[in-house]
């Protein structure tokens, strides 16, 4: 079987990236993205890959940046299972060499559209799962949250800079020093990716931990679904996203992204 789209697949999954108010009363257009992909190594093994980036508020092409960054990302998983890769044979070479390829495209659009790389910096978060295996890459702030024990923990902790407010960027020169790679010979029944618009929600910074009670409701909500991907479910993320209950919690752009394994292992 070649690389490419398996149906059906051994997850179900959502994602959703909305504009925060402030980007509202601002006048600016959401700067988060979020993808998810279903592959297949060359035998035919399912691979699902989540992708998520927060562009900087401070970028002149912020949005830009996190789309292409998760666009990247999926073409070099793409090209490295085309080439027999398996997500158990990563090795933090090859994740070190995948982030030098996403620097690579944003400095080459910025060439060509004449800016400077960073306008379009962006953090970065991604998992890549197997059915034996998942690789887990952070660049800044934002969460990774895994299923552990019928608990809940980040893989990593949210990236801070040298101070208040600041995180870490793709499009920076130590790049590939701030990246984070885990490769773990499991691969979780819940996972969740989310940016930092949901990081005060979401996680417990008194003892850096999960939010338990944040992500139940949503995971159980996602195995009542039938479908690989549900446009509903998709719908209704996105308005609770956009709630006033949430929004009485954040005014930054929120991207979360959920995936849930059918069967768990």
């Amino acid at each position: 079987m070649g690389v490419g789209l398996t149906p059906p697949l051994p997850w179900r999954y959502v994602h959703a990236s909305v504009k925060g108010t402030s980007h509202y009363a601002s006048d600016t257009p959401c700067q988060d993205y979020s993808l998810v992909a279903p592959l297949s190594t060359r035998d035919g093994e399912p691979v699902l890959v989540l992708v998520a980036a927060d562009g900087a508020g401070s970028a002149a092409q912020a949005d830009v940046g996190a789309r292409l960054a998760c666009s990247a990302f999926v073409e070099v998983v793409l090209s490295y299972l085309h080439d027999g890769g398996t997500v158990p044979s990563l090795t933090p070479t090859d994740a070190a060499a995948w982030i030098t390829h996403l620097v690579n495209r944003l400095a080459t659009y910025a060439y060509g559209a004449e800016l400077n790389p960073r306008d379009l910096a962006s953090t970065f978060l991604a998992a890549v799962l197997g059915s034996s295996a998942a690789a887990y890459f952070q660049i800044g702030d934002g969460a990774i949250v895994v299923a552990s024990n019928d608990a809940y923990r980040p893989v990593f902790w949210p990236q801070s800079g040298d101070y208040a407010n600041m995180t870490y960027f793709l499009t920076d020169e130590t790049a590939l020093d701030t990246l984070q790679f885990e490769l773990t010979p499991e691969s979780p029944d819940d996972i969740a990716l989310l940016s930092d618009g949901l990081q005060m929600l979401a996680l417990k910074y008194s003892t850096k931990e999960a939010h338990a009670p944040f992500f139940r409701p949503l995971f159980s909500r996602l195995r009542t679904e039938v479908e690989e991907q549900s446009e509903t479910l998709r719908e209704d993320l996105v308005a609770w996203l956009e709630s006033p209950v949430i929004n009485r919690r954040t005014d930054d752009d929120k991207t979360l992204v959920l995936a849930i394994r059918r069967t768990p292992l």
